[in-house]
Order: structure tokens, then C-alpha cells, then sequence
């Protein structure tokens, strides 16, 4: 890798049998909707005057399944 970015998406996959069935795009918005609503609710519970003097917000999602 020539640059890395703070805005750069890393994406780990586990798994020889693991198949994609949305396209790229659909992954990254339902990721950006995830995130929105988290924050959403942070702020929620937390305050409004709290969440951005902490910079506290969701980056990340952990996805499971029955068998995990």
C-alpha cells in the first residue's frame, strides 16, 4: 500500500466458504446506516455536549451467526 487514509474502510473476512451476495456498494451503505443509527443513539444516552467533546462514535460492526 503507497498511502493509508484515517477514512480508509477495512473490510475482515474470515473463512474459505464465504460469499458475497450484495454488491460493494450495498455493503458500504448498509455499513454508513449501521454506524448513523449507533451514533444516533450514543447521543441519546450520552448527551449532545458529551459526544463530540470525547469524539465518541461507531466504527465498527461485528457481524455473527448462529454457528459463530
Amino acid at each position: 500500500m503507497d498511502s493509508v487514509r484515517d477514512s480508509d474502510l477495512v473490510s475482515m473476512n474470515d473463512g474459505y466458504d464465504i460469499w458475497f451476495q450484495l454488491r460493494p456498494q450495498n455493503i458500504l451503505d448498509r455499513y454508513f446506516d449501521i454506524n448513523r443509527r449507533a451514533d444516533e443513539r450514543i447521543e441519546e444516552e450520552l448527551r449532545c455536549e458529551v459526544v463530540p467533546k470525547h469524539d465518541i462514535r461507531q466504527q465498527i460492526v461485528f457481524p455473527c451467526q448462529k454457528r459463530c
